[in-house]
């Protein structure tokens, strides 16, 4: 796994190469958009988001089944809440009073889920022989919640400070990184959650840890986006014929 993530480095280090040489017209992902703080901060955030989603639903399973010798549908089960609580925060999420903007709704989000996290990591680490599932079940749907409150704003308020022209390029990066951060979340935290194989529990936590760091790191970025206008006009011509 380590030596398929420094090769991957590898091949993003010559990509960039790669597209430093063409024109913006002909690049995949034309340079200069990355240079608008709004965009290139927003994609940040989007990594490290779904690097962690796609690692908790890899560590938590896994702990689950393989460290808990909870079955397949049991666990799938539990993810059944978690993920009902996204999908149905994100749909009301245009709901909220206004004084709940999206930077305050992420911020909002990213440290409830943080408290949520630790008290997961306690009851998993507590409950070792037996879990307890309808404990969880309610704190996977919370859980779900605060990542929807998260993530929900996010694209919004990032393409509503992108001139038009970025646009559809800003469209084709965000579904990008959602994929590479979910293939490079798994792999972390497996290697994360390997290095106690014979305590499931502290494993766990471990993994708990390195998801708040993330967490913390999008929460940074947040107040990275104070002050956001839209990119300059000069910056639209370039990638108009893209």
């Amino acid at each position: 796994v380590v030596i398929m993530l420094a090769f991957s480095a590898v091949l993003f280090l010559a990509f960039v190469l790669w597209q430093r040489q063409r024109t913006p017209q002909r690049a995949l992902v034309p340079l200069p958009a990355l240079r608008v703080r709004p965009l290139h901060v927003g994609l940040a955030q989007t990594l490290l988001f779904f690097a962690g989603y796609g690692g908790f639903t890899y560590y938590f399973s896994t702990t689950l089944q393989a460290g808990l010798d909870l079955g397949a549908l049991p666990t799938s089960g539990l993810m059944m809440p978690f993920a009902g609580g996204f999908v149905l925060s994100s749909a009301l999420l245009p709901l909220l009073p206004e004084r709940m903007t999206p930077r305050r709704t992420m911020a909002v989000g990213a440290l409830v889920q943080v408290l949520l996290l630790g008290v997961i990591a306690v009851v998993i680490d507590a409950g070792a022989q037996e879990p307890p599932l309808v404990m969880l079940c309610l704190l996977l749907t919370m859980l779900g919640i605060a990542q929807a409150a998260m993530y929900g704003p996010l694209i919004g308020s990032v393409m509503s400070s992108l001139d038009a022209g970025l646009s559809g390029v800003a469209s084709g990066l965000f579904s990008t990184l959602q994929q590479v951060g979910v293939a490079l979340g798994v792999p972390l935290f497996g290697l994360v959650l390997g290095v106690l194989p014979a305590a499931p529990g502290h494993a766990f936590a471990l993994c708990v840890g390195v998801q708040v760091l993330f967490s913390a790191g999008f929460a940074a970025l947040i107040v990275r986006r104070r002050g956001e206008k839209v990119p300059p006009a000069g910056l639209e011509p370039a990638l108009r014929r893209f």
